[in-house]
């Protein structure tokens, strides 16, 4: 049975659920969840749905934006996360 979903105008795959796994796994051993995302509404469903995902009893998520991949504005960008 395929993994992908399409008809004639669209194409979808169906999600992958060993990196959710995982990152659920690996959730449990920290004390807050980063997300780092485009700043866009695409980029907030995307942290919305894996911070569903993933999220465990008592470990907050904070989301981080930035518009530029350079160590600075990573940096700046995880000194002000929002919170979820």
């Amino acid at each position: 049975m395929s993994n992908t979903i399409s008809n004639r105008n669209t194409s979808c795959r169906a999600p992958r659920r060993k990196p959710s796994k995982e990152l659920k796994e690996a959730s449990k051993k920290v004390g807050t969840i980063y997300l780092a995302t485009d700043p866009d509404r695409e980029g907030e469903a995307i942290a919305w749905h894996l911070a569903t995902q993933i999220q465990q009893e008592g470990v907050p998520f904070k989301r981080v934006v930035f518009h530029e991949i350079t160590e600075e504005a990573v940096k700046e960008a995880f000194k002000t996360p929002s919170f979820r």
